[in-house]
């Protein structure tokens, strides 16, 4: 049932960003030829005057076709409603309006969010709580888990993760150093050895709870809202940021299947949660489509601020190529991510 509820969620959020282009290009009188969710073969579709509203196989996509893209339409070429034929800046606003919509819609997804279950407070404990132990590392030889929580080392309390690998860091290598370890309300000594890099192979958060309030009035609601609209945006951009300098890998990307995984994990710990990782994966969805990669709206506006600059287009058999090689690509990165998932989770 969760698995269902991820999957509905990210299959919605797909559904905002293609019904950005699609309402952008109504609101401009822009002839729509398809109005497509999912790739490949059709699994129902409906006419609507002009328009063909289908539902395809593969759930993570969708598009919107226009009548100049169909070699079948018969559409006279030289219409003035065909988004070919329209001024620079309207097809720039079709393109923006599906990744805009992705970007906004996380505001409004919080304000939902915080309306109903309340406002999130957090409370720090004692100690760091392990999210992940790295296989072979030190940690493991030790004998620390996950959800485990460090609440001293030899010289004192821990209270922050950044702390306990300054701390460690400082230590000699190969030399064992005595943690005391929170476990299902038992206290464990255990001891750990730091590799040369002063690393035992752990990935450490805060050990905090979050509990929920009503909020007291609209204004307060809205701030939280920017609050938390401002901590997604920080952590989508450090996140790009450690990609860019080297720091994160193909390894540390998650694909469709992943980010189902982790949302019907959440939603099983908390179904609220559920709404907060679809403002998370919505801002995303908007930044990704943003990147200057071919097959994505980034390039397509790209092009278009090229064509501006130039006064005239790039000649179309060469965008076609650019953009039919960055499809295959995208489709190649996108199954490379569902195998990297599936492995993960076959790994538990």
């Amino acid at each position: 049932m969760h698995t269902l509820s991820a999957i509905g969620m990210l299959g919605l959020l797909i559904v905002v960003h293609e019904l950005g282009h699609f309402l952008m290009a109504r609101i401009l009188g822009i002839k729509v030829s398809r109005f497509a969710i999912g790739f490949g073969p059709i699994l129902w579709k409906v006419m609507l005057g002009k328009t063909e509203y289908s539902l395809r196989l593969l759930p993570f996509g969708g598009f919107v076709g226009f009548p100049e893209d169909d070699p079948d339409s018969g559409v006279d070429k030289n219409d003035p409603d065909l988004l070919a034929n329209r001024p620079v800046v309207e097809r720039a606003m079709v393109v923006a309006a599906g990744p805009l919509v992705n970007l906004i819609a996380p505001l409004f997804i919080l304000a939902t969010l915080f309306a109903i279950g309340g406002m999130p407070q957090t409370l720090n404990e004692p100690g760091v709580v392990i999210l992940k132990v790295a296989k072979a590392g030190g940690a493991e030889v030790a004998g620390l888990r996950k959800k485990d929580v460090i609440l001293r080392m030899a010289d004192g309390p821990v209270s922050m993760p950044q702390e306990f690998s300054m701390r460690m860091g400082s230590i000699s290598a190969n030399q064992p150093v005595e943690l005391q370890v929170s476990r299902d309300g038992r206290i464990l000594v255990l001891q750990v050895t730091p590799d040369n890099q002063g690393k035992i192979g752990v990935v450490l958060a805060a050990n905090a709870k979050t509990i929920y309030r009503q909020g007291t009035n609209p204004g307060e609601l809205l701030m939280a809202s920017v609050e938390g609209y401002g901590r997604i945006a920080a952590m989508t951009f450090e996140s790009l940021g450690m990609l860019a300098r080297g720091e994160a890998g193909i390894e540390d990307l998650a694909g469709p299947v992943g980010i189902v995984a982790v949302a019907a994990e959440a939603s099983a710990a908390r179904s609220l949660d559920l709404i907060l990782i679809a403002a998370l994966v919505s801002f995303n969805l908007g930044i990704f489509n943003l990147l200057p990669l071919p097959a994505l709206d980034g390039f397509h506006l790209g092009c278009f601020a090229l064509e501006a600059v130039r006064g005239k287009p790039l000649k179309e058999n060469v965008l076609k190529a650019i953009s039919n090689a960055g499809l295959v690509a995208l489709m190649g990165l996108l199954v490379v991510l569902v195998a990297m998932d599936t492995l993960r989770l076959l790994e538990g």
